[in-house]
């Protein structure tokens, strides 16, 4: 209000009534700040990728890198013949999977109407589940460093409202070409759904059990890349009989590492290509936001080249 001050801040009935109604609009920008985004400053490419390679290393505890896999046959995007007779994973860390952020995680799996045109009912326990994941998140090193850098860089004024922004643009629901709300940004990403095809999809836990109780094909591979420990994978898609041209999947990050790195890109890069980095091996992460009844959610997120 600096330079408003000087024309409204006056011992007049008029300069009385502007200076209170700045006051006003003040204090609501004030209460607003609490629960949304705040603008922020430039973020650099080489800030991200500096970034980024940290939360990977943040990570190497809680990864899965220990995964083993079996690439078989390359393919081409859309295409549907089967060049990997075998499955896509050897063996997993299933300990690693049955416990901490992981448990959490696939807890969720289940409270989703993967068809986007069906109205997803989230119930008491549903977003009980929710929210434990989303604490547990936060609580991580991961999750922490990539709050307190979006913090520190203007993006929010605190963790708090940090944690409103990271609950509403993952799991506010939203319609997906009109209809009902059946769709949102984690179930959309990290466990997938059904709209003309496969739509989302890009979580390998996720794909792991789905092939291991049969409801996932693996294909064969158009393009991977090995970051030192995680393995970023792009494939035609073949989910309970349905298909997809082209997704990705990275192999081996944990719950928070993908939700962390996924939402400092699309607060920093939306709607493009993020530049980030693992282990010295540079990629992008691609986000869109989607926009409705004046709220911004994750469209999508994914790894990519």
């Amino acid at each position: 209000m600096s330079s408003q001050d000087s024309l409204f801040y006056k011992y007049t009935s008029v300069g009385l009534i502007g200076f209170l109604v700045i006051s006003l609009i003040g204090l609501a920008i004030a209460l607003l700040s609490i629960n949304v985004r705040v603008h922020g400053g430039s973020v650099t490419d080489t800030e991200l990728r500096d970034l980024s390679s940290q939360l990977f290393i943040l990570d190497e505890a809680n990864s899965a890198a220990s995964a083993v896999l079996n690439l078989q046959g390359s393919t081409s995007q859309g295409s549907y013949t089967d060049k990997a007779p075998e499955p896509l994973f050897t063996s997993v860390p299933e300990d690693l999977l049955n416990s901490g952020t992981y448990a959490m995680f696939r807890s969720t799996w289940d409270n989703y109407v993967y068809d986007v045109t069906v109205a997803e009912d989230v119930t008491e326990e549903e977003r009980i589940e929710e929210t434990t994941l989303i604490d547990a998140i936060l609580a991580s090193d991961v999750g922490q460093t990539a709050a307190n850098f979006l913090i520190s860089k203007g993006y929010f004024a605190d963790l708090a409202s940090y944690r409103s922004y990271f609950d509403t643009i993952w799991f506010g629901l939203y319609t997906r070409g009109g209809g009902p709300l059946g769709s949102s940004g984690f179930e959309h990403v990290l466990v997938g759904e059904i709209k003309d095809g496969i739509s989302g999809f890009h979580n390998w836990a996720r794909f792991w059990e789905e092939e291991r109780i049969g409801e996932m094909n693996y294909l064969g591979y158009i393009k991977t890349a090995d970051l030192n420990g995680n393995t970023l994978i792009e494939m035609p898609m073949q989910w309970q009989g349905y298909n997809k041209a082209i997704s990705s999947i990275l192999v081996g990050t944990s719950p928070e590492l993908e939700l962390s790195l996924y939402t400092v890109c699309f607060v920093t890069r939306p709607n493009s290509k993020c530049p980030v980095a693992a282990n010295g091996q540079f990629f992008s992460v691609q986000t869109y936001d989607l926009k409705q009844n004046g709220e911004t959610f994750v469209g999508t997120a994914y790894p990519t080249f």
